[in-house]
């Protein structure tokens, strides 16, 4: 049986959606627009400064074109932003 991945912090989710954006070539606007949310919040996410609700993670997974898994194990991945 396949281990679940790790809980991911805020920051580490933030960071794995922007990791995404970024391969995809979107700006923050693009996927804000796509996912039907403002992009303010959405940096607030890239951040770690917003906890998003299963909803907009949704969003962002669709937007993105990727299932919530592959975010899950991508912010599980990622250090922790300090400072």
């Amino acid at each position: 049986m396949a281990k679940p991945p790790a809980k991911s912090t805020p920051a580490q989710f933030g960071a794995a959606v922007r990791v995404l954006r970024h391969r995809r070539e979107m700006t923050i606007e693009e996927l804000a627009s796509t996912a039907k949310i403002h992009w303010t919040y959405l940096s607030g996410i890239e951040n770690g400064h917003r906890n998003p609700s299963w909803e907009v993670i949704t969003k962002l997974s669709l937007a993105l074109g990727v299932d919530l898994g592959e975010i899950a194990r991508l912010a599980a991945e990622q250090e922790t932003r300090k400072g």
